[in-house]
């Protein structure tokens, strides 16, 4: 066998299960050098693809978490809103019963004894 014709590969051997390789047989693949090339082919592939999922999924997870503190954050501003508004009702409705009460007061004064106009000042 010339030594060229194998330049560029690596010689492993390896022990093969008999069921297993039984079955590689029955689909087809007979040639023990295809098989491993494929397997390892499969691994390598795997491998990257797990890396990659697992950045993937760092990634995802970081952005969870600032979605999650955004959450928060936003659910205060509406609570601290609801608030803002709870106060401002209570101050349009102390300002309403001023009016009322001065109204009232109005009202109830004799209509004889009205300040005639000139006496404002």
């Amino acid at each position: 066998m010339p030594a060229t014709s194998h330049e560029g590969y690596k010689k492993i051997q390896a022990w093969v299960p008999n069921e297993l390789w039984e079955d590689l047989n029955s689909e087809g693949i007979t040639s023990p050098t295809n098989a491993v090339t494929q397997g390892l082919q499969l691994l390598l592939e795997t491998t990257k693809s797990s890396t990659q999922n697992y950045q993937e999924t760092t990634i995802v997870k970081a952005r969870l978490e600032e979605n999650e503190k955004l959450i928060e954050t936003l659910k205060a501003d509406l609570n601290q809103a609801h608030q803002d508004k709870e106060a401002l009702q209570n101050l349009y409705d102390n300002y309403m019963r001023q009016m009322q009460t001065l109204i009232q007061q109005k009202a109830l004064e004799a209509p004889g004894e009205k300040k005639k106009w000139w006496k404002i000042w």
